[in-house]
């Protein structure tokens, strides 16, 4: 239904590094992001696109200094098939989906052209992805794919995204399961013990579940 779509469905978190230095590799990009401090901002975007910082951090000018730009979200795959995630980021970008290695452009680098990731057959339906990107301001990151059947890199759009917000704790109950937990309670009457000053209320419990 498109009134519940959710309009900022990707989510950012930007960290500062303890070093400066620009990862080569997926494994030196997740040991910086381990090490940085806890996301000194955070905010939700419609999608993945430019990320422009410069109203909301005192970004360091001059200097060099870079940043550790997370996004995440949950895209939607229209059909059953094989895909490529494809990745435009100014200074080293990885991108992972479902937690696996989906596209990168690692080491130190302007934006350009996409850097397309290996094939990746994927079901039709919802799928975690998850970016990060290190560079310097103004910073880039881009995100594409190629579709089933196609080879042109196209981004991927707002209508494909779904949110980057967790169910927390999520509980379904339907008519149809054999077990039906429930109970009934009754308030008996309040007493105490002699020369007592604390009143006691007895409650019974009388188990009512079913099972059909």
């Amino acid at each position: 239904v498109d009134s519940a779509q959710d309009l900022l469905p990707v989510s950012m978190e930007v960290f500062k590094p303890a070093a400066n230095s620009v990862p080569t590799s997926r494994g030196r990009m997740l040991y910086l992001l381990d090490q940085a401090a806890g996301a000194v901002h955070a905010a939700h975007l419609a999608n993945f696109g430019k990320v422009d910082l410069s109203r909301d951090l005192a970004l360091e000018k001059g200097g060099g200094a870079r940043w550790i730009v997370r996004l995440k979200s949950v895209v939607m795959c229209p059909e059953d098939g094989v895909y490529r995630l494809a990745l435009n980021c100014r200074d080293a970008g990885f991108v992972w989906v479902d937690g696996e290695p989906a596209a990168e452009w690692p080491g130190e680098h302007d934006a350009g052209d996409w850097q397309t990731g290996p094939p990746l057959s994927l079901k039709a339906g919802p799928h975690r992805i998850e970016v990060l990107n290190m560079a310097r301001s103004p910073i880039v990151v881009r995100l594409g794919w190629t579709l089933p059947g196609g080879d042109e890199v196209v981004p991927i759009p707002h209508a494909s995204l779904l949110t980057a917000r967790d169910v927390l704790d999520p509980r379904f109950e339907t008519m149809t399961k054999p077990m039906q937990p429930d109970f009934a309670f009754t308030v008996m009457p309040a007493y105490s013990l002699r020369g007592g000053s604390v009143a006691f209320i007895p409650v019974s419990f009388t188990n009512t579940t079913q099972y059909w």
